[in-house]
């Protein structure tokens, strides 16, 4: 298949600012700035760092439309075909990334049991805390891997609701409020954000040609983060269904093409998988061997904070071409095979 450039640079974006997210507000790498007029520039650096989750549901976005485009291209598969290529390319990294997670926590001294449970897609929705387990990102995988599985079903729902899509996923949206916990409103709002992908890639008009609605969506947003006015991350949260479909129809069809003529970005797009699923380990690692040095760029968010982002990039980069690329090989042997 043929990439989609733009679609590259866009997840080479999003993940960045999922990992600068947990080096700023999770993990914690490095402390901030005592000085009251040093923290607010800080502050002000590390913003885009406050939209995460905005991030991770962009990738779902994505997911929907790059799916569907597969789906089209590949019409010749059968249900059972799609499972197991999806299953070639995502199964094996979720696991090698969760036994990876498992023993730096165990080198770590920060694992205290060691039980099947781990290995369980549902444990990392067994907790009120989103930072289950020992690689939490991982939850977005296991999420993306049952909606891949339920492709063919979910596509043929959003055929049913493609005239109403804006209102029906508006609906969907407000009805996440009422789920109990954290868990099962992530995965519904992934399914949301997802089924906007496909219903994107299928010609969807609502989110078309509407700049002047996403700039002063853009506007809203970084004024929120901004802003210390109390449920400001709620807020952010709720905009999120405007914000997100608006963001990907802009990606495909700006006339600029900004994110396509960005190599590094593609580039970064092209291992933003490997990067999402292993940098929570490597994160972990830095901040346990960096917290007890007495090295001033270690300390200090502002220097501490690339430090990270950029040795989170060095080793997924290593990581692509050792198993990524592989599986992606492997994956594309399946498709030239089921064709001949």
């Amino acid at each position: 298949m043929s990439r989609v450039k733009e679609l590259d640079s866009a997840r080479g974006l999003a993940a960045i600012i999922v990992v600068a997210y947990h080096c700023v507000y999770t993990v914690n790498i490095g402390e901030w700035q005592s000085n009251p007029y040093l923290h607010i520039f800080e502050k002000f650096i590390f913003l885009p760092a406050k939209f995460g989750e905005f991030a991770v549901y962009f990738f779902m976005a994505i997911s929907g439309y790059v799916l569907a485009m597969m789906a089209n291209r590949n019409s010749f598969l059968s249900k059972k075909q799609w499972m197991i290529w999806r299953s070639i390319r995502l199964v094996p990294l979720y696991y090698l990334s969760l036994i990876l997670a498992i023993c730096v926590s165990i080198s770590l001294s920060d694992h205290k049991k060691n039980n099947l449970q781990y290995f369980l897609h549902s444990y990392l929705f067994s907790n009120s805390n989103i930072y289950s387990g020992d690689n939490p990102p991982l939850w977005s995988l296991s999420v993306e891997i049952i909606l891949s599985l339920l492709f063919f079903s979910i596509i043929r729902f959003e055929r049913l609701i493609h005239s109403r899509i804006f209102v029906i996923t508006i609906l969907m949206y407000a009805g996440t409020y009422l789920a109990d916990g954290w868990g099962v409103r992530a995965l519904l709002r992934s399914l949301i954000y997802f089924i906007i992908g496909v219903s994107i890639y299928l010609g969807a008009k609502n989110w078309s040609h509407r700049k002047v609605s996403l700039n002063i969506l853009v506007f809203l947003n970084l004024l929120l983060a901004l802003s210390l006015i109390p449920r400001s991350r709620e807020l952010l949260t709720l905009l999120q269904i405007l914000t997100i479909p608006l963001t990907l129809a802009f990606c495909l069809q700006s006339e600029r093409k900004i994110l396509s003529e960005s190599k590094i970005l593609a580039h970064l797009g092209k291992i933003s998988f490997t990067m999402y699923v292993f940098h929570w380990p490597i994160l972990q690692i830095f901040h346990a061997k960096t917290k007890n040095i007495e090295i001033s760029l270690l300390q200090d968010k502002i220097t501490a904070v690339p430090i990270a982002l950029l040795l989170v990039i060095v080793i997924s980069n290593m990581l692509f071409f050792l198993f990524e690329k592989n599986i992606i090989s492997l994956s594309k042997i399946f498709l030239i095979h089921l064709r001949t």
